[in-house]
């Protein structure tokens, strides 16, 4: 009986336990461990019932989500799901799934705090959106923004525009905003901003692993009142700086305090790369007006729908057209760049040959420059939007199916 939406993003960490009998969706929940969604989410999958979840919850810590199949629906079954409730914590969510399709319980079940109710036969796609949906509403989802800006290849300018757009939304629009990459030794984000590096990837990884809050702020530097970078940089060049799992735990810390991060991920290893983008809100190629960089441009396109599960969500791939110019008489213009994408191009960058060389040569601020202001509106052009318009609101966390059921019993 669920709506729910396609849910298109990473789900949180997170544990599901499964108590259903049918054979077909137990293989169905099981199967969604190759689900793009759902890597860092636990699920054990049991043949069972109601009185299955009771004998495990007896023994061992609930999970976040509940899925439990019953084959009656009269007061014993609600008798069984008040036991449970003895063993599970007061925030645990549930998922029904029962005989008949009954308005009357379904409206029941919902007034009780049950996240959805599900009737046979569930499609394999339904049961992944709905388990999605009630993850998210039990555990919720960082409300900061990943920003991943990535080139088609080197010297198209990604860093420059990473470290303008970055500039961007602390000054213009005055949102806390930090600014990190992966390149290791050769990161040149700390020069590029009038500083020297202070740190490295692996340190800052143990840092936030153990979350060292006094070593991270350490390796913080603030360029103004709300922007900030990752002064790393400090790394061995002839060593790959950090592994995938490490640089996330960065990351992760990052998000809890920083409601924007920008990652420049143009010297990002592959696996790096590929994690960030399947957890961005939004995703920024840049690319020159040139064929080779074009044909790349579309690979990646492709690549970046395929790694998000075949589609691409509206608004998630900002394409900019830079260096416009540059290549006289050799550039590919923006509506055949258009055609030949299959994609919009959502901003063209002309060719200035003395603010981005002389912000980065001598270490001052691109907004600091005389004649960046048209530059910076036409970089800064739908973030505003997308940081302001759609920034989530703060909503009261919801109560938890077994939270209700309890004040039923002490009520």
């Amino acid at each position: 009986m669920s709506d729910t939406n396609n849910i298109s993003t990473l789900l949180p960490v997170s544990s599901v336990g499964v108590f259903v009998e049918n054979k077909k969706l137990r293989t169905d929940i099981s199967s969604l461990i190759d689900d793009w969604r759902f890597p860092r989410v636990h699920i054990d999958v049991s043949e069972g019932n109601v009185n299955t979840a009771i004998e495990t919850y007896k023994t061992q810590s609930t999970h976040d989500l509940i899925i439990i199949e019953t084959q009656t629906i009269d007061d014993s079954f609600g008798d069984c799901l008040e036991e449970l409730s003895a063993y599970c914590t007061e925030d645990t969510a549930a998922i029904v799934v029962g005989p008949v399709n009954d308005v009357n319980l379904y409206r029941k079940l919902m007034a009780i705090g049950v996240s959805d109710y599900l009737v046979h036969p569930i499609k394999k796609e339904a049961i992944g959106d709905v388990i999605a949906a009630a993850l998210i509403e039990r555990v919720g989802t960082t409300k900061s923004k990943l920003i991943t800006v990535l080139g088609t290849k080197g010297g198209v300018g990604t860093s420059s525009i990473a470290q303008a757009m970055a500039l961007g939304c602390s000054e213009g629009l005055k949102q806390k905003t930090v600014l990190l990459d992966a390149a290791g030794g050769a990161s040149y984000t700390a020069v590029a901003l009038g500083q020297e590096p202070v740190t490295t990837l692996k340190e800052a990884s143990r840092a936030a692993l153990a979350e060292d809050k006094g070593s991270m702020k350490r390796m913080l530097i603030e360029v103004n009142e709300c922007l900030t970078f990752l002064g790393s940089g400090g790394d061995p060049l002839l060593e790959d700086p950090i592994q995938t799992d490490g640089f996330e735990n960065i990351l992760d810390a990052l998000l809890t305090t920083f409601p924007v991060v920008i990652f420049d991920a143009s010297n990002a290893s592959i696996p790096i790369k590929r994690a960030l983008l399947s957890r961005s809100h939004k995703i920024c190629i840049v690319s020159t007006p040139t064929l080779s960089s074009l044909r790349a441009s579309r690979t990646l396109i492709q690549e970046i729908k395929t790694l998000r599960g075949g589609e691409e969500e509206d608004g998630l791939i900002d394409f900019t057209l830079n260096m416009k110019g540059q290549f006289t008489g050799q550039e590919i213009s923006k509506s055949e760049a258009e055609s030949a994408l299959e994609h919009k191009v959502s901003k063209v960058i002309d060719f200035d040959p003395k603010l981005f060389p002389a912000a980065e040569m001598d270490g001052v601020k691109i907004t600091e420059l005389k004649g960046s202001e048209a530059l910076m509106e036409n970089i800064m052009d739908g973030l505003t939007s997308f940081l302001g318009a759609k920034k989530p609101q703060e909503t009261a966390k919801p109560e938890g199916f077994f939270d209700q059921i309890l004040k039923k019993v002490k009520g």
